[in-house]
């Protein structure tokens, strides 16, 4: 499959109904042509928006490449494992701060821990 279309959760249903280019499978057109509330037109229409959808997806996930080095979708999933890093380093921070307070030993702390910001109070920078 070409970097065309990378089918997100939210439209894992389409899969069924349209091609990673964006054109509407026959069975789903035909489908929509027994159906009384679309006409050709609405049909055509749809097709259209799709193929135009996958085309800015594409013309994003380049850019994207381009200025990143990685396409639109590994850049999102990039970004969550930054996110999920940073908030577990927040927690460690915050419990480091509690241990301390708590008069937890150096050595309980971890070898991470300057020995100068268990004595001189913990400042929140940690080098992890």
């Amino acid at each position: 499959m070409s970097r065309a279309r990378l089918y997100d959760d939210w439209d894992f249903m389409m899969q069924a109904a349209y091609n990673p280019d964006g054109t509407m499978k026959e069975a789903y057109k035909e489908e929509l042509k027994a159906d009384p509330m679309f006409n050709d037109k609405e049909i055509i229409a749809l097709e259209a928006r799709r193929v135009a959808e996958v085309k800015a997806f594409d013309e994003q996930e380049k850019m994207f490449e381009e200025k990143y080095g990685v396409g639109y979708t590994e850049y999102c999933q990039q970004a969550k494992t930054r996110q999920k890093y940073l908030s577990t380093k927040q927690d460690r921070i915050k419990k480091l701060h509690q241990d301390i307070a708590n008069g937890e030993e150096l050595s309980s702390l971890g070898e991470w821990v300057d020995p100068s910001d268990y004595y001189d109070g913990f400042s929140g920078e940690l080098d992890l």
